[in-house]
């Protein structure tokens, strides 16, 4: 299992619109703009990498009357990446030009990945977790209040707290089943499908544990149920304490 992103691991832009070295500025622009592009890799007859044409480099050619060629708007130092690079390495280069040339080991160009994508994928991995652990927080501030000798001894929740520890995921549906707990607790759901809501986040944690971060599965059902439990922890925790 990867325990790194890679590059080639996420969904970048392959089928990428180019422009060839001898042609108009004005065929760059028109491109740019239909597509809503902010830049266009500039290759040659074989599709090997020359450069990126940018607004920027275009303003410049422009504006120091260079031509009307690629040529006079091309960068012909683009920042490229390889597939099997790490994802982190580069951040810092996403983040600072807003996309990088994926290309192969013939400089051959494979597709673009842009500071859009990298959010969007950043989005998509982290969400999880960050809710995952927004739901364990407001679990343990709603039960910290319940007595240790009421906590049912089953896997090890009373021996948990008792070592005032705090319970794990997995614990919280053993407290929820015990119906003194649940009766100190007040809350105005039905019992079954609490604990049903909770085991069922927790089985999602278990299989995030093991999750493959150059390949992840997106398990829609499992994170739209971690959203509606949170949702309503939320509307019974009014402890806005961390």
């Amino acid at each position: 299992m990867s325990r790194h992103w890679r590059i080639g691991s996420l969904p970048f832009a392959r089928d990428v619109v180019t422009v060839g070295f001898e042609e108009p500025l004005s065929r760059a622009i028109t491109r740019m703009v239909q597509g809503d592009f902010s830049q266009l890799p500039v290759v040659n007859r074989n599709n090997v990498l020359r450069g990126v044409v940018t607004w920027e480099s275009i303003a410049r050619a422009q504006l120091g009357r260079r031509g009307d060629t690629i040529a006079a708007a091309l960068d012909p130092h683009p920042l490229t990446a390889q597939e099997q690079e790490e994802l982190f390495v580069r951040i810092d280069d996403i983040q600072h030009h807003g996309f990088l040339i994926v290309t192969d080991a013939d400089n051959l160009v494979l597709g673009i990945l842009t500071a859009s994508d990298l959010a969007d994928q950043l989005k998509l991995r982290v969400e999880p977790f960050i809710l995952l652990g927004e739901a364990e927080r407001r679990l343990r501030r709603l039960t910290d209040r319940l007595p240790v000798d009421d906590l049912p001894v089953g896997s090890g929740v009373r021996k948990t707290r008792a070592a005032d520890k705090y319970l794990t995921l997995g614990q919280y549906p053993e407290v929820l089943k015990e119906d003194a707990c649940w009766a100190q607790l007040g809350w105005p759901y039905e019992q079954d499908d609490l604990v049903r809501r909770v085991t069922a986040v927790k089985n999602y944690r278990n299989e995030l544990a093991h999750w493959d971060m150059d390949a992840p599965e997106t398990k829609t059902e499992a994170l739209e149920e971690t959203k509606q439990l949170l949702s309503l922890l939320k509307l019974i925790d009014h402890d806005l304490r961390p």
